[in-house]
């Protein structure tokens, strides 16, 4: 039996055009966000989903709620599915952090999988918790379409730790959806990034 996930980046969030790491900062959404996420409702509202599954942070939760509108299925917060813990590089840029940190920075480039960010998390950690809840949701869920509402680098390192990514150097637009199969104890990619839903924009 098919249990099916689609995985669905939140919508805009002004840090997002400004390039800065959010991490787990209370950003929201803003007026694109918004309507991307409104779209996404529109394209899933005939998706047949049973569940909405989404981070807590506020930029995911927003955009589950408007997409909660169209589709109007439980929605169901877990703060395992949060964007990595950037720690005190939060809110700054790739090239702030470069000035401001570069020895540090430097060792987390070398590996950033395993190394911890300053006060923060790696992906390691990021990908076993993330693990766990989607074990969790596809074993109480079996043969349910359900819609995971999180953040670019989490549906990034969920691919490459499924085995579904070669690397996590791909596309993944504010509101894209990525849909995954999950039968017999076995993963498999069917949608990476779609966007179609937000062609109009």
């Amino acid at each position: 039996m098919i249990t099916r996930i689609i995985l669905m980046r939140h919508g805009r969030t002004e840090w997002n055009v400004g390039n800065r790491w959010q991490g787990q900062a209370p950003v929201p959404l803003d007026i694109m966000g918004r309507t991307q996420a409104h779209l996404a409702g529109q394209h899933l509202e005939s998706a047949g989903l049973n569940r909405i599954f989404t981070s807590d942070l506020i930029r995911a939760a927003q955009t589950a709620q408007l997409v909660g509108d169209y589709v109007q299925v439980p929605i169901m917060p877990d703060p395992r599915l949060r964007e990595i813990h950037v720690g005190i590089w939060q809110g700054l840029t790739s090239e702030e952090v470069q000035l401001w940190d570069a020895e540090r920075y430097a060792i987390v480039k070398a590996d950033p999988i395993n190394t911890r960010r300053p006060q923060g998390e790696s992906w390691a950690d990021v990908a076993e918790r993330v693990r766990t809840a989607l074990e969790e949701y596809v074993a109480r869920y079996t043969g349910q379409s359900l819609l995971v509402v999180t953040h670019g680098g989490v549906i990034r390192i969920i691919l490459k730790t499924l085995g579904l990514a070669i690397d996590t150097n791909f596309t993944n637009e504010n509101a894209a959806l990525t849909e995954l199969h999950h039968e017999a104890e076995k993963w498999s990619l069917v949608t990476l990034g779609e966007t179609a839903h937000l062609a109009d924009l």
